[in-house]
């Protein structure tokens, strides 16, 4: 036996006469049993199987042979696990598969479709994400809390606060997201490419600018996935604090020529 909902009970008391607005669901119950109406329901329990449900990682290892009887495997190996070397994930084992590998992301796939070929960076590391998107982001999030909470609030607010977040206008509120900011972001992005590269080979670090972005502190302390204002947001307002100087200098200089 299982509890009609409440919703139910107000339709069936509604047709009645009976105005249930404001009642408790112990109050809607009440009423309905003065008016002998049902206030549970027998329901047969359904057993869906296993048909035209996904398959899970131990599922697919042990079809394809590779699990190991003489290994432990888990789903998610804890830190402070103390038999953490005895155990191997599902997914590092899948990991090594081709076709995981290869295999396409809904957004990738669904590009496709569309005609148009979708690349993806690396997961969990916006710092590497193609001419430094997450920079943009990063500054128009910034712009966003900066807001007053009065131009949040109504869809339209929202939608012209949106935009100024996003607009390349050099004025105070606004994103000022201008093609020589987005190519200093660019910049960035690529001198932490150029870092995890060269620690990747275990080379020195040589290009200038890379001595500034700490990638071993940035590699233990981030593990999911984050924005750019979450561990650069101080080169992100440097930037713009910068840019909005040069900009406050250029208008006094043409003040006085005027």
């Amino acid at each position: 036996m299982k509890n009609r909902l409440k919703h139910d009970l107000c339709e069936d008391l509604q047709r009645l006469g009976f105005n249930t607005r404001g009642k408790t669901i112990k109050e809607v119950q009440e009423l309905a049993t003065s008016q002998n109406l049902p206030i549970t329901v027998e329901e047969n329990d359904i057993i869906e199987g296993w048909v035209g449900k996904p398959k899970g990682m131990r599922q697919v290892l042990w079809e394809r042979g590779l699990l190991d009887p003489h290994v432990t495997y888990v789903a998610k190996i804890k830190k402070d696990d103390p038999n953490l070397e005895e155990k191997v994930e599902y997914a590092a084992v899948l990991a090594d598969c081709a076709d995981f590998l290869g295999e396409k992301t809904s957004l990738m796939y669904l590009g496709e479709r569309l005609g148009v070929e979708v690349d993806r960076s690396t997961k969990c590391h916006p710092e590497l994400a193609g001419e430094g998107i997450e920079y943009s982001w990063g500054r128009a999030k910034s712009v966003y809390r900066r807001a007053k909470l009065a131009d949040k609030k109504g869809k339209e607010n929202f939608r012209r606060l949106v935009a100024d977040c996003l607009s390349s206008e050099q004025v105070a509120g606004k994103g000022a997201l201008t093609p020589e900011m987005i190519r200093k972001f660019s910049r960035r992005a690529r001198q932490y490419i150029l870092a995890y590269f060269f620690i990747e080979h275990e080379m020195n670090i040589e290009e200038e600018g890379l001595h500034e972005i700490n990638i071993e502190g940035i590699k233990k302390e981030f593990k999911t996935h984050r924005s750019a204002i979450d561990f650069d947001e101080k080169f992100i307002n440097y930037c713009f604090h910068k840019s909005e100087a040069v900009s406050s200098s250029e208008q006094s200089a043409a003040a006085t020529r005027q």
